[in-house]
């Protein structure tokens, strides 16, 4: 953790080389949409961290599946109307538009807290589950799904 990207993907790869293949792989504390792909190319199966959260709880939400962030203190958010983003489901794009809930971050009403963090946790979601979806569509051998049957999962 706080480690150059490079530093962390090179341990990660003499990691996993010693690691069982049998054996599902888990790395805490990566949280960012872009590091998921990156390590889950590499070959790791289960992550956490509370960044997602953690950015909503500090007026942050990701604009776009590559993790691009917007700030909901910036006064210049006020005025924009439609969601975050466009094709998100969660809660805070399909009914709140992005000025409401940066005007609910700057006057502190907790309601922009929990709006923030569940799109970003929604974001994450879609990241992992499209994740998820090209490891038991292209059977990629350093993945899960050599622990047990796809529908399983």
């Amino acid at each position: 953790m706080g480690e150059p990207k490079a530093v962390t993907a090179a341990l990660l790869r003499a990691t996993l080389a010693e690691l069982p293949d049998d054996r599902p792989r888990y790395l805490m504390g990566v949280g960012h949409p872009s590091d998921l792909v990156t390590y889950a190319r590499l070959g790791i199966d289960l992550f956490d961290c509370v960044l997602p959260t953690r950015l909503g709880r500090n007026g942050t939400v990701w604009s776009d599946f590559d993790g691009q962030r917007l700030d909901l203190a910036r006064r210049a958010l006020l005025g924009r109307g439609g969601p975050i983003l466009a094709d998100c489901e969660c809660v805070a794009c399909t009914k709140w538009p992005l000025g409401a809930i940066a005007a609910l971050y700057q006057s502190r009403d907790p309601l922009a807290f929990r709006l923030a963090s569940m799109h970003n946790l929604t974001m994450l979601g879609r990241v992992a589950g499209d994740l998820r979806r090209t490891v038991l569509y292209t059977a990629d051998t350093s993945s899960m799904l050599r622990v047990g049957k796809a529908s399983d999962w």
